[in-house]
């Protein structure tokens, strides 16, 4: 007997969903190309804290012949992947008074100016959300909010300003902000089996107890499936399935307890212990993209104001402290050297994008668009001109890789959105407060 197989097939039982890699998916579906979300684009916005040194950024040479920066040494492997623009501002992200960390990042993926306010908390729609939205019916997890670290979303932070604007950048809503998830064991039981608040504390223990992995629920299935794969399928199938037998044990090394049901996680100590967590939310990110969980994630490699030491670096002190280095050459230096380990991280999701094959023969990375920016340029000064920006990813076709373009000073950061709505298939002209058409040197 011939079996139908559905748009998203399922591995699992006792309420474990495993999503299929696109790669077998588009061998098993004969109506994959009438599908609406059978070719799936995916976002992922990446944000690094307290600014950047543009100078160590900034690339030599425009259009396909740039040379990679200082900081952006970790990425030369990857430089037909990334657009590299130079001169976008946000500047509704400047504030009524003072709070420049929050007016900033309240802006990040919104391009609107929040006000202060540490009672009622508003801002817009985020980017990542307007597509989540979109593409809410493809999957079964509309979007996946990641970080390092956890903090407070309520009170005064800054000047007035909640602190939800230092904690989060996702917007489903102008008043609803969606909290990310910092345990990486949590972010894996998101992906895989959703979070239960029903769960009583009895179920929690039994789970505890017996420390199945989401894989023996839907070791079955998965062999009943394999017998009517092809050999190339079978082989995937096995890659896909040690991938997450891996990400697990990623996941199980940052010696984090699971947290099931709604409960906050526990605070992360910034120490060398964030290698391992970035490690491991990377591989969450590659893999949620991979099993079709969600095709919009944002992660936050640090919160706004970032007080993070990276003596590991040899660069010892308060991050956020250093970030304001009164030009002084030595703290300047501490920042290139913290700024150049986050492209690190950067580069390694790329990696892990590109050498992921996507249903269509291509890679993840080359169907995705992986925006990465900083809410400043220049920290010291909290300047919100001339943006740290990275493109990587073609988004299934829809820009041209490997440029660096450098767009007139002061144009709008909100124009870049725009055009990432359109390739996502909104038909937008205008986004935010100051959004009003696309880069026309992108496509």
């Amino acid at each position: 007997m011939t079996r139908r197989f559905a748009r998203r097939q399922f591995l699992g039982g006792a309420g474990v969903a495993i999503g299929l890699p696109w790669a077998i998916r588009g061998s098993l579906q004969a109506n994959a190309a009438t599908d609406a979300c059978a070719a799936p684009q995916r976002l992922i916005v990446y944000y690094l804290p307290n600014g950047m040194i543009m100078p160590a950024f900034t690339p030599d040479g425009v259009g396909s012949t740039w040379t990679p920066s200082r900081i952006l040494q970790p990425i030369a492997a990857f430089q037909s992947d990334v657009t590299v623009i130079t001169g976008l501002q946000n500047a509704p992200g400047i504030p009524e008074r003072g709070a420049y960390h929050a007016g900033a990042t309240g802006a990040f993926v919104t391009s609107n100016h929040v006000a202060p306010d540490t009672t009622t908390i508003r801002a817009a729609v985020s980017l990542d959300q307007r597509i989540a939205q979109k593409l809410a019916a493809c999957t079964r997890l509309p979007s996946l909010q990641l970080g390092l670290d956890d903090g407070r979303s309520a009170g005064d932070c800054d000047h007035g300003y909640s602190c939800a604007y230092w904690t989060n950048i996702s917007w489903a809503t102008p008043t609803a902000l969606l909290p990310k998830i910092v345990n990486p064991r949590v972010a894996f039981d998101r992906i895989f089996e959703g979070l239960d608040p029903e769960a009583t504390l009895q179920e929690r223990n039994r789970r505890q107890h017996y420390k199945k992995s989401v894989l023996d629920y839907a070791l079955a299935e998965a062999q009943e499936l394999n017998a009517e794969l092809g050999g190339e399928d079978k082989l995937k199938l096995d890659q896909y399935l040690t991938s997450v037998r891996e990400v697990e044990r990623r996941v199980d090394a940052t010696g984090t307890d699971p947290v099931l049901g709604c409960h906050q996680p526990p605070p992360l100590e910034n120490s060398d212990d964030v290698h391992q967590r970035v490690d491991a939310m990377t591989a969450i990110m590659k893999l949620a993209l991979q099993c079709d969980a969600t095709r919009v994630i944002s992660f936050m490699l640090g919160n706004s104001v970032s007080e993070r030491n990276f003596d590991f670096l040899g660069a010892s002190g308060n991050y956020h402290g250093i970030s304001h280095h009164g030009d002084k050459p030595d703290e300047i230096e501490k920042l290139i050297k913290i700024e150049t380990w986050e492209l690190e991280q950067f580069a390694k999701l790329l990696a892990a994008l590109k050498e992921t094959e996507d249903f269509d023969g291509k890679t993840l990375l080359d169907n995705t668009c992986v925006y990465l920016s900083s809410e400043f340029s220049d920290p010291n000064s909290h300047d919100y001109r001339d943006l740290p920006t990275l493109l990587a990813g073609s988004c299934g076709g829809a820009f041209k890789s490997g440029q660096h373009l450098r767009v007139p000073e002061g144009t709008p950061m909100a124009n870049l959105f725009v055009n990432i709505l359109q390739a996502f298939g909104l038909a937008e002209s205008s986004f935010g407060d100051d959004g009003t058409a696309p880069l026309t040197a992108l496509g």
